[in-house]
């Protein structure tokens, strides 16, 4: 199983650039897995900003966030191909889940408990609805289902 999940990983990995084939639910959840259990490794580094460490340790973290970005880009998409949405939806939902909170932040006058509440919850919805909402079955105009 465990191997299972990073060899999974890592063909999501390997597909960066990909933004017009299908993932699927397993593909999507193995790389939430994998990104949330590297994430919480790399939080004593990103703490250890407050005690002055390094710059390129800094710069490293940062880097691997970026690649972590990308990825999940490319994997989003792919995982909205394979419910047979198109990927722009991905950024009309990424511009209202942004305004909802800068409101809630203007209203509050700053960051509060609320905001923070909402501003997770709408990302948790996008995340929840893409690991249970099941693809189409059988080919659809992005292209076959995928293998794994």
């Amino acid at each position: 199983m465990i191997k299972n999940i990073f060899i999974s990983f890592w063909n999501t990995c390997t597909k960066i650039i990909n933004f017009k084939s299908r993932a699927n639910r397993k593909e999507y959840t193995y790389y939430l897995i994998v990104q949330i259990i590297f994430n919480i490794c790399l939080y004593p580094i990103h703490t250890l900003y407050v005690l002055k460490i390094h710059l390129f340790i800094l710069y490293f973290f940062l880097l691997v966030q970026m690649i972590f970005v990308l990825i999940t880009l490319s994997l989003i998409i792919r995982r909205l191909h394979d419910i047979d949405v198109s990927g722009w939806w991905y950024l009309f939902y990424i511009s209202i889940s942004t305004m909802i909170y800068l409101y809630f932040v203007g209203k509050d006058d700053g960051f509060s408990l609320r905001t923070t509440i909402i501003g997770y919850s709408t990302f948790i919805f996008m995340e929840v609805f893409l690991i249970f909402f099941k693809g189409t079955e059988g080919p659809n105009k992005y292209g076959d289902p995928p293998e794994y």
